[in-house]
Protein backbone atom coordinates (compact mmCIF):
# COMPACT_ATOMS: atom_id res chain seq x y z
CA UNK A 1 0.00 0.00 0.00
CA UNK A 2 1.32 3.68 -0.97
CA UNK A 3 1.57 5.60 2.07
CA UNK A 4 1.07 9.84 1.23
CA UNK A 5 3.43 11.49 3.33
CA UNK A 6 3.08 15.37 3.40
CA UNK A 7 5.43 17.14 1.59
CA UNK A 8 8.59 18.87 3.52
CA UNK A 9 7.71 23.11 4.68
CA UNK A 10 9.55 24.95 1.97
CA UNK A 11 10.83 28.24 2.90
CA UNK A 12 10.35 30.98 0.20
CA UNK A 13 13.40 30.79 -2.51
CA UNK A 14 15.39 34.21 -1.64
CA UNK A 15 16.91 36.39 -4.66
CA UNK A 16 20.17 37.16 -4.14
CA UNK A 17 21.64 40.55 -4.30
CA UNK A 18 23.92 41.80 -6.66
CA UNK A 19 26.44 41.63 -4.20
CA UNK A 20 26.24 38.33 -3.08
CA UNK A 21 26.56 36.96 -6.54
CA UNK A 22 29.48 38.35 -6.94
CA UNK A 23 31.10 37.50 -3.90
CA UNK A 24 29.81 33.91 -3.87
CA UNK A 25 31.05 33.45 -7.85
CA UNK A 26 34.71 34.63 -6.30
CA UNK A 27 34.82 32.29 -3.39
CA UNK A 28 34.13 29.81 -5.68
CA UNK A 29 36.91 30.75 -8.10
CA UNK A 30 39.29 31.39 -5.35
CA UNK A 31 38.84 28.04 -3.39
CA UNK A 32 38.55 25.90 -6.91
CA UNK A 33 42.47 27.68 -8.06
CA UNK A 34 44.26 27.28 -4.28
CA UNK A 35 46.82 24.29 -3.91
CA UNK A 36 45.96 21.90 -1.42
CA UNK A 37 48.21 23.05 0.99
CA UNK A 38 46.28 26.61 0.91
CA UNK A 39 43.21 25.41 0.54
CA UNK A 40 41.68 25.57 4.29
CA UNK A 41 42.80 28.81 5.41
CA UNK A 42 42.83 30.80 2.26
CA UNK A 43 39.07 29.83 2.12
CA UNK A 44 38.54 30.15 5.53
CA UNK A 45 39.83 33.67 5.08
CA UNK A 46 38.01 34.43 2.64
CA UNK A 47 35.10 32.77 3.56
CA UNK A 48 34.92 35.19 6.61
CA UNK A 49 35.56 38.23 4.23
CA UNK A 50 32.36 36.81 2.06
CA UNK A 51 29.95 36.47 5.04
CA UNK A 52 30.89 40.14 6.12
CA UNK A 53 30.17 41.99 3.02
CA UNK A 54 27.32 39.58 2.81
CA UNK A 55 26.25 41.39 5.58
CA UNK A 56 27.16 45.09 4.80
CA UNK A 57 25.57 44.59 1.08
CA UNK A 58 22.13 43.34 2.70
CA UNK A 59 22.09 46.05 5.88
CA UNK A 60 22.63 49.00 3.02
CA UNK A 61 20.03 48.56 0.42
CA UNK A 62 19.06 44.75 -0.60
CA UNK A 63 16.20 42.96 1.89
CA UNK A 64 15.53 39.29 0.98
CA UNK A 65 12.50 39.16 -1.75
CA UNK A 66 10.09 36.27 -2.41
CA UNK A 67 9.28 34.95 -5.67
CA UNK A 68 5.34 34.98 -6.39
CA UNK A 69 3.80 33.80 -9.57
CA UNK A 70 2.07 36.38 -10.89
CA UNK A 71 -2.08 36.72 -10.45
CA UNK A 72 -3.90 37.86 -12.92
CA UNK A 73 -6.65 40.30 -11.65
CA UNK A 74 -9.95 40.54 -14.01
CA UNK A 75 -13.11 42.86 -13.29
CA UNK A 76 -16.68 42.52 -14.74
CA UNK A 77 -15.93 45.13 -17.22
CA UNK A 78 -12.98 43.53 -18.45
CA UNK A 79 -13.59 39.81 -18.86
CA UNK A 80 -17.57 39.49 -19.27
CA UNK A 81 -19.07 40.05 -23.14
CA UNK A 82 -22.43 40.74 -24.01
CA UNK A 83 -23.60 40.27 -26.73
CA UNK A 84 -27.21 39.99 -28.64
CA UNK A 85 -28.99 37.11 -30.56
CA UNK A 86 -31.67 38.10 -33.00
CA UNK A 87 -34.37 35.54 -33.97
CA UNK A 88 -37.00 36.06 -36.38
CA UNK A 89 -40.13 33.14 -36.85
CA UNK A 90 -43.62 32.52 -37.48
CA UNK A 91 -45.97 30.36 -35.98
CA UNK A 92 -49.67 29.23 -36.93
CA UNK A 93 -49.05 29.29 -41.02
CA UNK A 94 -48.04 32.78 -40.16
CA UNK A 95 -50.81 33.92 -37.43
CA UNK A 96 -47.90 35.32 -35.37
CA UNK A 97 -44.88 36.82 -36.78
CA UNK A 98 -41.93 37.09 -34.20
CA UNK A 99 -39.46 39.57 -33.43
CA UNK A 100 -37.01 38.56 -31.01
CA UNK A 101 -33.58 40.26 -29.63
CA UNK A 102 -31.60 39.32 -26.45
CA UNK A 103 -28.76 39.38 -24.83
CA UNK A 104 -26.52 36.62 -24.18
CA UNK A 105 -23.53 36.30 -22.00
CA UNK A 106 -19.98 35.31 -23.04
CA UNK A 107 -16.61 35.73 -21.03
CA UNK A 108 -17.55 34.13 -17.29
CA UNK A 109 -15.10 31.63 -16.34
CA UNK A 110 -17.79 28.57 -15.15
CA UNK A 111 -18.62 27.23 -17.59
CA UNK A 112 -21.93 25.73 -15.66
CA UNK A 113 -22.83 29.23 -14.33
CA UNK A 114 -22.85 30.60 -18.06
CA UNK A 115 -25.16 28.07 -19.69
CA UNK A 116 -27.50 28.85 -16.41
CA UNK A 117 -27.30 32.81 -16.54
CA UNK A 118 -28.10 32.53 -20.65
CA UNK A 119 -30.69 29.90 -19.78
CA UNK A 120 -32.23 32.34 -17.21
CA UNK A 121 -32.40 35.33 -20.03
CA UNK A 122 -33.87 33.61 -22.72
CA UNK A 123 -36.63 31.84 -20.74
CA UNK A 124 -37.47 35.39 -18.72
CA UNK A 125 -37.25 36.93 -22.73
CA UNK A 126 -39.22 34.07 -24.51
CA UNK A 127 -41.60 33.87 -21.24
CA UNK A 128 -42.87 37.49 -22.52
CA UNK A 129 -44.52 36.00 -26.12
CA UNK A 130 -48.13 35.55 -26.04
CA UNK A 131 -48.23 31.61 -25.43
CA UNK A 132 -50.48 31.26 -28.65
CA UNK A 133 -47.58 32.52 -30.68
CA UNK A 134 -44.50 30.61 -29.00
CA UNK A 135 -45.03 27.50 -30.69
CA UNK A 136 -45.41 25.33 -33.05
CA UNK A 137 -43.07 27.66 -34.84
CA UNK A 138 -43.18 27.03 -38.82
CA UNK A 139 -40.82 25.05 -40.80
CA UNK A 140 -40.09 28.42 -43.09
CA UNK A 141 -41.45 32.20 -42.66
CA UNK A 142 -44.38 32.76 -44.29
CA UNK A 143 -44.67 36.88 -43.85
CA UNK A 144 -42.69 39.31 -42.15
CA UNK A 145 -43.80 41.21 -38.57
CA UNK A 146 -44.09 44.85 -39.22
CA UNK A 147 -44.32 45.48 -35.64
CA UNK A 148 -46.73 48.42 -34.35
CA UNK A 149 -45.98 51.02 -36.73
CA UNK A 150 -48.91 49.39 -39.41
CA UNK A 151 -51.84 47.14 -38.05
CA UNK A 152 -51.03 43.12 -39.37
CA UNK A 153 -53.78 41.80 -41.68
CA UNK A 154 -56.87 40.90 -39.74
CA UNK A 155 -56.63 38.07 -37.41
CA UNK A 156 -52.75 38.56 -37.15
CA UNK A 157 -50.92 38.85 -34.66
CA UNK A 158 -46.95 41.13 -34.62
CA UNK A 159 -44.42 40.27 -31.78
CA UNK A 160 -41.48 42.17 -31.08
CA UNK A 161 -39.09 41.64 -28.16
CA UNK A 162 -36.62 44.30 -27.28
CA UNK A 163 -34.06 44.97 -24.16
CA UNK A 164 -31.78 47.40 -22.85
CA UNK A 165 -28.69 46.07 -20.24
CA UNK A 166 -29.08 48.31 -17.45
CA UNK A 167 -25.72 47.04 -15.34
CA UNK A 168 -23.49 44.97 -16.78
CA UNK A 169 -20.35 45.08 -13.09
CA UNK A 170 -19.62 44.12 -10.50
CA UNK A 171 -20.50 40.53 -11.03
CA UNK A 172 -24.20 41.79 -12.22
CA UNK A 173 -26.38 41.44 -15.35
CA UNK A 174 -29.38 43.38 -15.07
CA UNK A 175 -31.65 43.86 -18.08
CA UNK A 176 -35.15 45.04 -18.99
CA UNK A 177 -37.30 43.23 -21.12
CA UNK A 178 -39.83 45.08 -23.41
CA UNK A 179 -42.46 43.38 -25.43
CA UNK A 180 -44.74 44.54 -27.58
CA UNK A 181 -47.26 42.70 -29.06
CA UNK A 182 -49.88 44.27 -32.24
CA UNK A 183 -53.11 42.19 -33.02
CA UNK A 184 -55.82 43.07 -35.85
CA UNK A 185 -58.73 43.41 -34.61
CA UNK A 186 -57.24 45.98 -31.61
CA UNK A 187 -57.19 49.68 -30.67
CA UNK A 188 -53.82 49.40 -28.80
CA UNK A 189 -50.43 47.83 -28.64
CA UNK A 190 -50.62 45.25 -25.92
CA UNK A 191 -47.10 45.93 -23.86
CA UNK A 192 -45.24 44.04 -21.29
CA UNK A 193 -42.36 45.13 -19.43
CA UNK A 194 -39.93 42.53 -17.41
CA UNK A 195 -36.63 42.64 -15.41
CA UNK A 196 -34.34 40.36 -14.92
CA UNK A 197 -30.71 40.71 -12.46
CA UNK A 198 -28.80 38.12 -12.06
CA UNK A 199 -25.69 37.45 -10.21
CA UNK A 200 -22.60 36.54 -12.82
CA UNK A 201 -21.03 34.70 -10.61
CA UNK A 202 -23.59 32.01 -8.62
CA UNK A 203 -25.68 32.59 -11.17
CA UNK A 204 -28.51 33.63 -8.60
CA UNK A 205 -31.38 35.76 -9.80
CA UNK A 206 -32.36 38.63 -7.50
CA UNK A 207 -36.06 39.82 -6.55
CA UNK A 208 -36.75 43.31 -5.28
CA UNK A 209 -36.55 42.03 -1.75
CA UNK A 210 -33.12 40.49 -2.13
CA UNK A 211 -31.63 43.98 -2.10
CA UNK A 212 -32.55 45.34 1.27
CA UNK A 213 -31.82 44.60 4.93
CA UNK A 214 -34.21 42.41 6.09
CA UNK A 215 -36.86 44.35 9.08
CA UNK A 216 -36.01 47.77 7.27
CA UNK A 217 -38.83 49.56 5.77
CA UNK A 218 -38.10 49.54 2.09
CA UNK A 219 -41.11 48.92 0.49
CA UNK A 220 -42.88 52.00 2.15
CA UNK A 221 -39.72 54.23 1.27
CA UNK A 222 -39.38 52.76 -2.37
CA UNK A 223 -43.38 53.08 -2.94
CA UNK A 224 -43.34 56.45 -1.76
CA UNK A 225 -39.98 57.86 -3.53
CA UNK A 226 -42.31 56.32 -7.32
CA UNK A 227 -45.56 57.96 -5.67
CA UNK A 228 -43.69 61.39 -5.66
CA UNK A 229 -42.10 60.70 -8.66
CA UNK A 230 -45.62 60.27 -10.64
CA UNK A 231 -47.07 62.72 -9.07
CA UNK A 232 -45.28 64.63 -10.37
CA UNK A 233 -45.77 64.08 -14.33
CA UNK A 234 -49.66 63.17 -13.69
CA UNK A 235 -52.59 63.44 -11.43
CA UNK A 236 -52.58 61.15 -8.57
CA UNK A 237 -55.10 59.93 -6.22
CA UNK A 238 -53.86 58.84 -2.65
CA UNK A 239 -55.90 55.53 -3.48
CA UNK A 240 -53.98 54.58 -6.83
CA UNK A 241 -51.93 51.38 -5.46
CA UNK A 242 -48.01 51.41 -6.27
CA UNK A 243 -46.47 48.09 -7.18
CA UNK A 244 -42.75 47.82 -6.58
CA UNK A 245 -42.41 44.19 -7.69
CA UNK A 246 -40.85 44.65 -10.93
CA UNK A 247 -37.37 46.42 -11.30
CA UNK A 248 -33.86 46.28 -12.73
CA UNK A 249 -30.91 48.43 -12.14
CA UNK A 250 -28.88 50.88 -13.56
CA UNK A 251 -25.87 52.75 -12.92
CA UNK A 252 -26.58 54.45 -9.33
CA UNK A 253 -30.14 54.16 -9.81
CA UNK A 254 -33.27 51.26 -9.25
CA UNK A 255 -35.80 51.20 -12.19
CA UNK A 256 -39.23 50.19 -11.02
CA UNK A 257 -41.20 48.83 -13.70
CA UNK A 258 -45.02 48.84 -14.10
CA UNK A 259 -45.47 50.66 -10.89
CA UNK A 260 -49.51 51.28 -12.29
CA UNK A 261 -51.26 48.99 -14.29
CA UNK A 262 -53.41 51.74 -15.80
CA UNK A 263 -51.14 51.46 -18.81
CA UNK A 264 -52.63 54.89 -21.06
CA UNK A 265 -52.04 56.73 -18.26
CA UNK A 266 -48.56 56.58 -16.38
CA UNK A 267 -45.33 55.25 -17.53
CA UNK A 268 -43.46 51.78 -18.09
CA UNK A 269 -40.47 52.33 -15.55
CA UNK A 270 -39.16 55.31 -13.01
CA UNK A 271 -36.06 55.59 -11.67
CA UNK A 272 -34.95 55.74 -8.07
CA UNK A 273 -31.75 57.20 -6.94
CA UNK A 274 -29.96 54.24 -4.94
CA UNK A 275 -28.53 57.33 -2.59
CA UNK A 276 -31.97 57.53 -1.18
CA UNK A 277 -32.21 53.87 -0.53
CA UNK A 278 -28.40 53.05 0.64
CA UNK A 279 -29.19 52.91 4.32
CA UNK A 280 -31.44 49.96 3.51
CA UNK A 281 -29.56 47.91 0.74
CA UNK A 282 -27.84 44.88 1.93
CA UNK A 283 -23.85 45.35 1.41
CA UNK A 284 -22.95 42.17 0.33
CA UNK A 285 -24.58 42.41 -2.33
CA UNK A 286 -22.71 43.49 -5.72
CA UNK A 287 -23.48 46.29 -7.40
CA UNK A 288 -24.97 48.25 -4.76
CA UNK A 289 -22.06 49.59 -2.96
CA UNK A 290 -21.52 52.82 -0.95
CA UNK A 291 -20.03 54.78 -3.37
CA UNK A 292 -23.31 54.97 -5.44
Amino acid sequence: MTVLRPLPHQAPERVPSPHSDVLLLSGNLVCSNLGPAMVGGSCLYFLLVYLFASGLALASDERPSVKAAPRVVGTTESLVRVVERHETYTTGQGRCAVDVAYPEVAGLSSFETLESVNRLVQQAVMATIPESCRAPRDASPVRKGEGCADLPDPGKTDVSVGYSSGLVKDGLLSIRVLRTACTNPSLHPDERVEGLTVNLETGTTYQMADLFRPGTPWQETLTQAVREKLSATAKMGPDVTISVRRFFLKEGALVVLRPVSARALHPLEVEVPLKRLQPMLRADLPGLGAER
